[in-house]
């Protein structure tokens, strides 16, 4: 588990820009609990810092459970997702 990892959700599968949810920064535990309000589908990656081009030390990764990094959850709905696999950039 790597703490301090910010989780983002994109509604673009590019996951390019903005994001349009951000979590909170992961425990030491690597737990994060990301709000998506109206459900639907979004495309997931975890960067230890947000904004700017990697840059080296950084931790990077998305979610791979799905070919596309994608999820989809209905409103009002949680879901346990399966870990999210961060490298660090060289």
């Amino acid at each position: 588990p790597v703490g301090g990892i910010y989780v983002f959700a994109y509604l673009d599968s590019r996951m390019v820009g903005k994001p349009t949810h951000i979590s909170a920064p992961t425990g030491s535990d690597g737990r994060y609990v990301l709000n998506l309000g109206d459900g639907g589908t979004y495309y997931l990656g975890a960067r230890s810092t947000y904004g700017g081009p990697l840059e080296p030390g950084e931790w990077v990764g998305t979610y791979d459970d799905t070919a596309d990094h994608s999820i989809s959850i209905e409103p009002g709905k949680a879901l346990t997702l399966a870990n999210i696999v961060v490298r660090e950039v060289w």
